[in-house]
Order: structure tokens, then C-alpha cells, then sequence
């Protein structure tokens, strides 16, 4: 009877380590944010699209990211009423991250309603879905605040 048991002991384990399990698990997880805000002259949206890569390999859990962020801030009112315009920024600043747009208009007037700031980033922190993310724009140097809160 001992030899019975040794013996399927063995078989089990041989059929266990020629099994096909695979030694890597892998689990993605997509995320897409969506900050809004507004005054009566800027609408203001921040994209956030994240993909989380988990990989378990032999016990071992590791971590990766890509990250792609993109701020549009579009003015509300007619072009004209920015054509004496010689200096706009816009920058936003969140908890893990932030971002500018300069333009200088010295020599020609803005021909554009809509401003875009793109960043894209691997292995770096995403911000939350709850936190409020604020953006400054400054027309030759008069700055007013937006804050954009997440509408998913």
C-alpha cells in the first residue's frame, strides 16, 4: 500500500511540473478621465487615458504604466476680442503632474479659439478621479483660475 502511494505521489507530481500553466499572470486595467470646467470665457477639458499593466511572474507582482493627457482650452467669446493680445498662457497643475502653453503674439494676432496642451508618459502616477485639477490663464499677465472636476 506505501508503494501505491509513493508511486501515485509521483505520477501527480510529475504531470504537475510538465503541466502548461504558465508561470506569468497578466491583468490590464483602462482608465479615461474627464475634468471639465468653465467661466463665461474659457471652456476647459483635461483627457487623462491610462493603461495599468499588473504582472505576477513567479510570486513576483510588478507594475506599468502609459499615460496620455491632453488639455483643450477653448475661448468662448469672438476672436476679435483677443486681437490685441501679445502674450498667453495656459497651465494646469494636478496632484502628480502639470503642463504649460505659452503663444506670443508680438508680431500677428491669435487666429485660433481652441489651445491644445499634449503629454503622453510611461511608469509615472495618475491622478485620482475625485481630485479637482487647476488651470490658469494669463492674457499679458491678468491671470483667472478654472477648476476642472471629473464628470465620468
Amino acid at each position: 500500500m506505501r508503494k501505491v502511494i509513493i508511486l501515485l505521489t509521483v505520477i501527480c507530481l510529475m504531470f504537475s511540473g510538465c503541466s502548461n500553466k504558465k508561470d506569468t499572470d497578466k491583468d490590464t486595467k483602462i482608465s479615461t478621465y474627464t475634468f471639465k470646467g468653465e467661466n463665461e470665457l474659457w471652456n476647459v477639458e483635461l483627457n487623462i487615458n491610462a493603461e495599468e499593466t499588473f504582472t505576477e511572474k513567479k510570486g513576483t507582482l510588478s507594475y506599468e504604466n502609459n499615460v496620455s493627457k491632453v488639455l483643450t482650452a477653448t475661448y468662448q467669446k469672438d476672436l476679435s476680442e483677443l486681437s490685441s493680445t501679445k502674450n498667453l498662457m495656459i497651465s494646469y497643475k494636478s496632484s502628480v503632474s502639470g503642463g504649460t502653453l505659452e503663444e506670443n503674439y508680438e508680431d500677428a494676432q491669435p487666429t485660433e479659439r481652441v489651445f491644445t496642451l499634449s503629454s503622453a508618459s510611461s511608469g509615472g502616477a495618475i491622478e485620482s478621479a475625485d481630485e479637482i485639477i487647476e488651470v490658469n490663464i494669463a492674457i499679458d499677465g491678468t491671470t483667472q483660475t478654472i477648476e476642472l472636476k471629473n464628470e465620468n
